[in-house]
This record gives structure tokens, sequence and C-alpha cells, in this order.
């Protein structure tokens, strides 16, 4: 309920922004980085992971850019906690739906890996408590979210990650990855490419 209000904020705040922005800002060329800590809310159990999250992005023309993703799992909320941990990593595409603005709303695709671990217990049953195995495990995400580039070198950013995928490695039944993850923070560009005179 709280992610879903604080989405809905964020998006009505967006056309205030995108009818006050008048500022060229052009991304062809422009190499973006983040680092910031990330919530992540399990979808089908009650759980508030922390992650520490970075990203590097490229743009190769003003709408697309190719993004790659990490997540560092540092623990969970309240003890309260399916694993041990839940590492991953995504790669994949943007797609940026204004030209050479200083506002960068996007939708993302990216394929991903969950490295995981399953704490014993996890399923609830007594055939749970053994001890699971770590597991590369497959995953699907979907993105939203926003840059404000707001000087040559700097930008704020948000964003809400979907996130889709399963345990699978010797767990009696496959237990849900899915998670929706927000990141915000301050993140670092640079233009790679000359701009045209």
């Amino acid at each position: 309920m709280k992610y879903s209000l604080f989405i809905l904020v964020c998006l009505g705040l967006l056309p205030i922004s995108l009818i006050a922005q008048k500022t060229v800002f052009p991304k062809e060329g422009i190499l973006r980085a983040t680092a910031t800590l990330s919530t992540g809310n399990m979808l089908k159990q009650p759980v508030t992971h922390i992650y520490l999250n970075g990203d590097l992005e490229y743009y190769v023309s003003e709408q697309v850019s190719i993004k790659g993703e990490s997540y560092y799992f540092l623990g969970s909320l309240m003890n309260n906690h399916f694993f041990e941990f839940n590492h991953s990593l995504f790669a994949g595409i943007s797609y940026h739906l204004l030209k050479e603005k200083t506002i960068d709303p996007y939708i993302a695709f990216q394929p991903g890996v969950a490295y995981s671990l399953a704490k014993p217990g996890t399923n609830g049953d007594q055939e749970s408590l053994m001890l699971y195995n770590a597991s590369p495990n497959p995953l699907l995400s979907l993105s939203i979210g926003f840059n404000y580039y707001a000087s040559k070198y700097f930008h704020l950013f948000m964003s809400t990650q979907y996130i889709n995928g399963k345990y699978l490695f010797d767990a009696p039944q496959p237990i849900s990855l899915d998670e929706l993850r927000v990141s915000f923070g301050l993140g670092f560009n640079l233009n790679l490419k000359k701009s045209k005179v």
C-alpha cells in the first residue's frame, strides 16, 4: 500500500514537472551512474528487503539506452526474512519518452539473474527445514521511473522495478522471488559525445 501511494504521488507530480520543462538537454552519448540503498517489498510474503543498488546506463540515442543494474542483498527489516541472501544482476534496454529535456521519464525491460539462498523453514513445513543450496535463478523485470538532469554532471532519479522469478533449486516447491523495488537518489552523468554546434 505504501509503495502504491508513493508511486501515485510521483506520477501525479510528473505532469507539473513536464509543463515547467523548457530547458534543452541532449541525452545521446550520456553515460550515467548511480549508487543508492533500495527497498524491496516481496509480493507473496510479508517481507521488506534492503539492497545496495548500483546502475550504469549509456544513451545510444535520445530515446534508447542500454542499462546494467546490480543489487547486493543487505538484509531484511525486523529480521523477518526468507533468504540468507538474494543478490541480483540485470541488463536490458530503456525507452525514454521525451527528447532533449532535463526531465527524463522512461520504461525499462531487463532480464536478469538472482543468486539466492533460502533460509531453512521458508515454506513453513517440516520438509522445508532442510538446508538449501545457493543457486542462480532467472528473473524478468519491468521498470518505470525518471531522471532529472539538474546539471551537466549530476542528476536526481527515482525508479520502481517489478521483478518476477522463482527460487527453483532443491526447494520442495518453488519459492516466489516476485518483488517491487524502489530506488531514488543522486546520480552522476558524463557526456561521452561531443555536442553538435
